[in-house]
């Protein structure tokens, strides 16, 4: 009878692991998502500020992507590519 009832708390223990490692990984993808989303987001921005014709609105979109990019850091290449890009932009 010891022996059922440990049995039942031990295969209770590990359904509540594979419960909370499935939560957990649904939450791993939704967080993957949004960084997809937000990743999207400044990409257009920065396509869209460079097609203005606008310096100023490209520079920024363009260090924002990238910083998101890098977790907040911007390498020498990044802004190299960004002065790149704003150097085909007509004056």
């Amino acid at each position: 009878m010891t022996m059922n009832i440990i049995f039942i708390v031990m295969e209770a223990a590990v359904i509540l692991l594979i419960l909370y490692e499935d939560n957990q990984i649904s939450k791993l993808a939704q967080l993957r998502q949004q960084r997809t989303a937000q990743l999207e987001h400044l990409r257009h921005r920065y396509a869209e500020a460079l097609v203005s014709g606008n310096r100023g609105a490209a520079l920024r979109a363009g260090q924002a992507y990238y910083r998101f990019l890098r977790n907040g850091q911007l390498t020498t290449s990044d802004e190299q590519a960004i002065t790149d890009d704003l150097m085909l932009i007509n004056p």
